[in-house]
Parts: structure tokens; C-alpha cells; sequence
């Protein structure tokens, strides 16, 4: 049989779509990149063509530009988004994300970071 597999790949942006579609490949079939991947939102646009993934089974993926819900909720909801990089940081704003994310660990009582940068 000459089955074709063809699957898209989907979630909230700057998760690593574009980078586990790449892996697979890397991993598969021993070839570079496909897609283009960044450290923020917005790198994939369009879903393009199908991406080959693997010979046997012959499997292509779709990469999708990521997906979010058009409210956000809560004010919470939308800084933990940030932190991930989900939202870019300037609209959010970098000192109200810092504030956050150090409430957070503070909260969780992980003060790694105050040995690590120094800060004892």
C-alpha cells in the first residue's frame, strides 16, 4: 500500500510548531530546516505546503501560525501568555512582566535566581 499521511500541527504562538516539525525531519529523513523559527510570535504567517517528516510512513505536516483565543480572559492569564512569549513583551510591558514573574517565583519560594545573578 502507498499510504500518505498529512497532519497539521497546532497550538498558542511560540510554542515550537515550527521546531518540532524541523526535528522530526532532522530526525527522519536527515535534512535541514523547513520552516523558519524565532524567539517570537508572528515567524510563521500562513500555512504554506506540506512539510516532509518521514519516508515510511510517507507523513507530511502542515506548520500553522499559532493560535489564540481573541480575549484573554484574565489579566493573569494574559502576563503568564507574555512570560511564555505568547504575547510580545511590549505590549504587555517589560518591567510590569518582570514584576510578575518574580512575584511568581518568590510566591512558589524558588529563589534560585537570587544566587544565581548575585543578588544575596
Amino acid at each position: 500500500e502507498n499510504l500518505e499521511y498529512c497532519a497539521m500541527v497546532i497550538g498558542i504562538p511560540n510554542v515550537g510548531k515550527s521546531s518540532l516539525i524541523n526535528a522530526l525531519r532532522r530526525q527522519h529523513l536527515g535534512k535541514g530546516k523547513a520552516t523558519r523559527v524565532g524567539g517570537e510570535p508572528g515567524i510563521t504567517r500562513a500555512v504554506m505546503s506540506r512539510i516532509q517528516v518521514c519516508d515510511r510512513p510517507l507523513m507530511f505536516l502542515l506548520d500553522t501560525p499559532g493560535v489564540l483565543s481573541p480575549r484573554i480572559e484574565s489579566v493573569e492569564m494574559g502576563l503568564k501568555l507574555a512570560l511564555c512569549g505568547t504575547v510580545l513583551d511590549h505590549l504587555v510591558g517589560e518591567e510590569t512582566l518582570a514584576d510578575y514573574l518574580l512575584y511568581t517565583l518568590n510566591r512558589h519560594r524558588l529563589f534560585g535566581y537570587v544566587q544565581h545573578y548575585g543578588l544575596d
